[in-house]
């Protein structure tokens, strides 16, 4: 298996890593990967117009360079505090959608941090709608967890019975057999039983938590709420049944999830 960091943010490198280091733990012989995609418009290949709306960003935000200094600098010390890193360095000029798609089409779990960034909006689009690739998203407001050698002990299943959920259980199968706990949670009638049979899941323990559906709430947001409240570390969904700018613009549960969880969240879609 490949699993590799997306780095767009120097502050939250360390968070990245943790999670990185920390989803492996369920596959030892994991190959790990950090992975800045390097959208300097003097030297990528793009419209004229794409080209130049990337020097105003960097008239507000530095350039391209200075920007993956500062992440190789956050990587460095990351990799010095834990005694050198397994987790190989890697860096590729390019637009950040087509450079992940080039980079990342060998790897089998994405994972990096929901920074509010035009270059992370890209790289989840990439991972989750081109790629096709199980992601594994780290809220922008949650801790660096450090590296303990403990991986995720109580892993949260958001039960829906959709293509996108099937996808979702098939990626996390590592992760759920190497949990501790397994919850399937379950908002309003869902038959969460028959979603998990369906899956190949039956032979795990799972524990069943049922909700009723909350008035004016969003399943999304009540799911995240659910999981916390269980005690997980780790959520497990399905991303975007209905076409993501749709779920952006309409406010779908996907949105909903992502806006609320405090947890990282294993997508696929």
């Amino acid at each position: 298996m490949k699993i590799i960091a997306i780095l767009n943010q120097a502050d939250s490198v360390e968070a990245c890593l943790d999670a990185t280091v920390r989803a492996a733990i369920a596959v030892p012989s994991a190959e790990l990967e950090a992975l800045h995609i390097v959208v300097d418009p003097e030297h990528i290949i793009a419209a004229s117009e794409e080209i130049e709306f990337q020097r105003m960003r960097e008239a507000r935000e530095g350039t391209a360079s200075d920007k993956c200094k500062a992440i190789k600098v956050a990587f460095d010390a990351w990799s010095s505090d834990h005694g050198g890193s397994a987790i190989q360095w890697r860096t590729l000029v390019a637009q950040e959608e087509e450079g992940l798609m080039q980079a990342a089409r060998d790897a089998d779990l994405l994972v990096m941090v929901r920074n509010h960034d035009m270059d992370t909006g890209d790289a989840f689009h990439a991972a989750l709608m081109r790629l096709d690739k199980p992601l594994l998203l780290i809220p922008h407001t949650l801790s660096p967890t450090g590296s303990d050698g403990t991986g995720f002990g109580t892993v949260a299943i958001g039960i829906a019975d959709t293509s996108a959920e099937h996808h979702a259980l098939v990626a996390a199968r590592p992760w759920l057999e190497a949990a501790r706990r397994i919850v399937a949670l379950h908002i309003g009638d869902q038959n969460s039983k028959g979603v998990l049979a369906e899956n190949g899941l039956g032979g795990l323990t799972i524990d069943q938590r049922q909700a009723d559906k909350k008035p004016g709430s969003n399943i999304g947001a009540q799911i995240a709420e659910e999981a916390g409240l269980a005690g997980a570390d780790l959520l497990v969904c399905g991303a975007y049944r209905h076409n993501q700018l749709i779920e952006w613009l309409l406010g779908g549960t996907t949105r909903h999830l992502l806006d609320n969880a405090t947890m990282p969240v294993l997508l696929a879609h």
